[in-house]
């Protein structure tokens, strides 16, 4: 199932996210960057699958960030599950260079029970070892002297979990004299 922001804000319930993973539904989320709203994507709720019925894709693909908030799940370790979660974060798909960047918050964690894991940015894509459509590119940060280093992807205290699948981080920061591409802090775990 896919679906795609409106003009201005839009919400999806996790709930619905988690049911349609559970029956082993591929969802692609998506925003384009028009109307009131830049096209971010904000993922406030955890995302818990149950056993699913098959593996799964969940995808976000953003014209601009992607963030996970603090303690937030991306989680396909739960109640029995025996199958693959991919998940694929695409940031920029506007190709922009004011912003694309991908952000985990403190406590926050993908799990993806063996799936592959691709965090990366940019509208090109090219086709993983899984099968997937996954950004060719990097996510991006500019150079912002509010954003220590500009990583185009920053894990604070957070956990990436593929449990034996492929993980793949791409990130890109426009400081190119103290930038960082991808930023691990406090313990973040990969």
């Amino acid at each position: 199932d896919t679906w795609a922001g409106s003009a201005n804000a839009s919400t999806i319930l996790n709930t619905t996210i988690q049911s349609k993973l559970s029956a082993g539904t591929n969802v692609t989320i998506s925003t384009a960057g028009s109307g009131t709203d830049v096209g971010n994507i904000a993922v406030n709720s955890s995302i818990v699958t149950g056993a699913m019925a098959s593996d799964a894709t969940l995808t976000l693909k953003a014209s601009q960030n992607i963030s996970l908030s603090t303690g937030v799940l991306v989680d396909a370790t739960q109640s029995g599950n025996t199958h693959k979660l991919n998940v694929v974060l695409q940031s920029n798909t506007s190709d922009g260079t004011t912003s694309g960047a991908v952000s985990m918050a403190s406590g926050s964690a993908i799990k993806s029970n063996g799936g592959e894991i691709y965090i990366g940015g940019g509208s090109a894509t090219v086709t993983s070892a899984a099968g997937n459509a996954v950004p060719s590119g990097s996510a991006y940060s500019p150079t912002s002297p509010s954003i220590p280093a500009s990583p185009g992807i920053s894990l604070t205290t957070a956990t990436v979990n593929a449990a034996g699948g492929d993980i793949t981080l791409k990130g890109q920061s426009g400081d190119t004299a103290n930038g960082v591409g991808v930023l691990l802090m406090s313990g973040s775990v990969v």
